[in-house]
């Protein structure tokens, strides 16, 4: 069955409904421009088993049916996470931008990291931007995420799209420009130890329009 998202497209004129049929997914890792913080990423996850990766930036390929814009997403073990990233959306001559989450069972990830990340939904917002609305000021966009777990709620991740892999390379390295791609461009550091959160929060701010992106999502454990 084809996974359809129904986004909504907000322009600076209005908005309208565009309708994507999912047909390929991929997330891209590792894409700082700052080999520096790359190599924080790469660490930061060491310390929870992570093996490096082989290449960077590294490609993953994920089940199209894993693409969600809901508010909840179901997991099997409770070391499951997000990262916020920008999410570019193909659709025919047009692209769209989303904020997303490449969530991912950390644990998992321990052993086999395209697993770990195919095994965990997908997240993005509803709403939309075109890509045409910011591509000439994309690098000063800001992504940030905050989390709700045992410790409170707090800011998690926050960067500016500078630091990480431009658009255009972006597609490049994922490879394939069909329609119905989506393509989840990276993400920064997180501040302090990565959180097995039971919610996320996701903002794309938009300074130079003055406006943002957000969605929210709640995670349950499908325990045995």
């Amino acid at each position: 069955m084809t996974n359809q998202l129904n986004l909504q497209v907000v322009t600076q004129e209005g908005s309208y409904q565009a309708l994507i049929a999912v047909n390929r997914l991929t997330c891209l890792g590792y894409t700082g421009r700052d080999q520096a913080k790359v190599r924080a990423h790469i660490e930061e996850l060491a310390r929870i088993g992570v093996k490096p990766p082989t290449a960077v930036p590294a490609v993953y390929r994920i089940p199209p049916g894993r693409a969600s814009t809901g508010n909840s997403i179901t997991v099997a073990a409770e070391t499951t996470s997000g990262e916020v990233e920008g999410v570019l959306v193909l659709n025919g001559q047009k692209v769209f931008v989303a904020v997303g989450s490449d969530h991912t069972d950390r644990r998992l990830e321990a052993e086999d990291v395209p697993k770990a990340k195919a095994i965990c939904p997908k997240v993005l917002s509803p709403r939309v931007w075109d890509f045409d609305e910011v591509k000439g000021h994309w690098d000063q966009l800001i992504i940030r995420s905050w989390v709700t777990d045992d410790k409170g709620r707090r800011l998690y991740q926050e960067d500016r799209l500078q630091s990480l892999l431009d658009p255009q390379r972006a597609l490049a390295e994922a490879g394939d420009s069909t329609p119905g791609h989506l393509i989840f461009c990276g993400t920064a550091p997180v501040r302090g130890e990565v959180s097995y959160a039971q919610a996320w929060e996701l903002q794309l701010e938009d300074p130079v329009l003055n406006r943002s992106l957000e969605h929210t999502y709640v995670v349950k454990v499908n325990k045995p």
